[in-house]
């Protein structure tokens, strides 16, 4: 199975250096799909800060709207800031598509500064085979490889 015909991925923020700074991704249109992921990822973090990650929902291509349930906390401690890969995922399921239509991410910090390194989208269960994923450098597929 090729995930990438399956699936809509977008990138929908990008890097931002450390700050406290709330930052919400792009909106995502839920039309035509059953649910949503996000994946924010992170950087450099201080070990005295938490990290929020969240989903509004609106009914209108707009940002804000309506905190949806589901969201993920995250308190920092030293053993956390130690780690070279840090992320956190947040996955929607079936989001009323009258009044949630439309989703933004959205990362609170608090105390601490953390680096955002980007947040990716990945939209499923679609009704028809989603269209080209636009703001992606390159995608590739291959199906039992050979060595290079």
């Amino acid at each position: 199975m090729n995930l990438s015909k399956n699936v809509k991925v977008d990138q929908v923020l990008g890097y931002f250096a450390a700050a406290q700074t709330t930052r919400k991704t792009d909106i995502i249109d839920m039309a035509g799909y059953e649910g949503l992921m996000l994946i924010f990822e992170f950087g450099t973090l201080l070990a005295t800060g938490t990290i929020a990650c969240d989903i509004n929902g609106n009914s209108t291509n707009a940002t804000g709207g309506t905190k949806l349930a589901g969201g993920a906390t995250h308190t920092v401690t030293a053993t956390t800031a130690a780690l070279t890969h840090s992320a956190i995922v947040v996955d929607i399921y079936q989001p009323d598509p009258t009044t949630y239509r439309y989703l933004e991410g959205m990362i609170t910090l608090g105390v601490a500064n953390t680096l955002i390194l980007g947040v990716t989208a990945i939209r499923y269960n679609g009704k028809v085979k989603p269209e080209l994923t636009t703001g992606l450098l390159a995608s590739s597929f291959a199906a039992s490889p050979a060595a290079a």
